[in-house]
């Protein structure tokens, strides 16, 4: 490989991470750059060498980030937000179902890729659900996750008989402050159930089902269910 090749694809990368700055995975940008996972990771080593990319592990994630490009930081991003969530709650008190509304209504207008090999690994579900469930689950971590830098999938249990999951996620960095910032995950149940029905064509309701906030990581945690309808 000549030197112009390698430096079309530290350009792929950089490119990449630039324009999705809330960070990617070696999965999620070796689908983005059309490269193998081998190629990703060499140059993503050549990138941290030079300082032009760093990486965060995230629960069981690393995900990767363009330094140039991440001039917001998700800090500064996630502390408007939460302070938006508190105002909404304060100024214009908002029922669930009026926020679940908010998220379906959003959900026009964000997209993020999906990592389905990511999900393969993490959650073992042996049912005659199985794929349904696993695709629900793949469209669900990366919406579940936007905002948070440290948020966790623990586990996942299902119920077949009534085609239900129930996903409990850890240390929520937008859940450990204030009680009005449930309102977020309200959003998101809404955001994903459209999502489902439009990328998987399968109907769900999604609804928060317990939640607790806390400094302590393994005692902030946010229980969303799933059932197919």
């Amino acid at each position: 490989m000549n030197d112009k090749d390698e430096n079309t694809y530290e350009d792929k990368i950089l490119d990449c991470l630039m324009r999705n700055n809330y960070g990617l995975t070696v999965v999620g940008i070796s689908k983005l750059i059309e490269a193998s996972r081998n190629t990703v990771y060499r140059y993503l080593g050549i990138l941290e060498t030079k300082n032009l990319v760093f990486r965060k592990e995230i629960g069981r994630y690393n995900l990767y980030f363009s330094r140039e490009g991440r001039q917001i930081t998700i800090d500064v991003v996630a502390g408007f937000y939460k302070g938006l969530l508190i105002a909404l709650n304060k100024e214009l008190p908002i029922e669930p179902e009026q926020f679940k509304n908010i998220g379906r209504f959003i959900s026009n207008y964000v997209f993020l890729p999906f990592e389905k090999d990511d999900i393969d690994q993490i959650v073992k579900i042996e049912t005659p659900l199985k794929r349904e469930f696993l695709d629900i689950l793949e469209v669900i971590r990366p919406y579940v996750t936007l905002l948070h830098d440290k948020i966790t999938l623990k586990d996942v249990v299902v119920n077949e008989e009534e085609k239900k999951l129930l996903i409990h996620f850890i240390n929520s960095d937008i859940l450990e402050e204030y009680k009005s910032t449930i309102s977020h995950f309200y959003i998101v149940t809404g955001f994903i159930e459209e999502k489902i029905k439009k990328r998987i064509k399968i109907d769900v309701k999604c609804d928060v089902v317990d939640y607790q906030y806390s400094n302590e990581d393994e005692e902030n945690f946010i229980k969303i269910s799933l059932e197919i309808i």
